[in-house]
């Protein structure tokens, strides 16, 4: 029975230098298991690939954008909505409190639900962020940041909450 011997190096297609396998990204079509090219030399090209053609790239986005308007307008507000209500459904579950509704009256209504800043501030860290990227920060938070920072009000509780902790009186003394 002819023995077969395990290779540990390789030569790079591109550098020419020999490497460990574990330099080579894996391909199950190859013989080895791995590709010809070693893993620097394979970054380096997408990196110049993608000089090369981001722009090319950038200019189709844009005609794709401008000649599917609705289409672009309908994911964007889809995606929006199911990332609002993931970071929703998130801080309900920290707060144990089943499925998102208000924390005070419990108000069902996910139009209606708020993410509101237990300590005020909310409305500067939105400017800051934008609402995506706050849901995203949501989404990524531990469970002790959100539970002592956030909570599910509906928009009547959180303006309540507004007038009584006179959160918007700066907005009132500029008007």
């Amino acid at each position: 029975m002819e023995r077969k011997e395990i290779v540990w190096e390789k030569s790079c297609r591109r550098c020419h230098k020999k490497l460990p396998l574990s330099q080579f990204p894996t391909r199950k079509h190859k013989k080895d298991g791995h590709s010809s090219v070693c893993k620097g030399c394979s970054h380096s090209r997408k990196k110049e690939q993608y000089k090369v053609n981001s722009e090319l790239k950038k200019k189709y986005n844009h005609t794709y954008r401008e000649h599917n308007k609705e289409k672009c307008k309908f994911l964007t507000r889809e995606y929006m909505h199911k990332t609002r209500w993931m970071a929703l459904t998130k801080i309900a579950e920290v707060h144990h409190i089943g499925s998102p509704s208000c924390m005070v009256c419990g108000f069902t209504d996910a139009r209606s639900l708020q993410i509101d800043h237990v300590n005020g501030g909310g409305t500067s860290q939105l400017r800051k962020m934008g609402s995506y990227k706050f849901y995203r920060y949501i989404l990524d938070s531990s469970p002790k940041l959100i539970r002592d920072n956030y909570q599910i009000l509906c928009a009547n509780c959180n303006m309540i909450k507004k007038e009584e902790e006179r959160e918007n009186y700066i907005w009132r003394e500029r008007n």
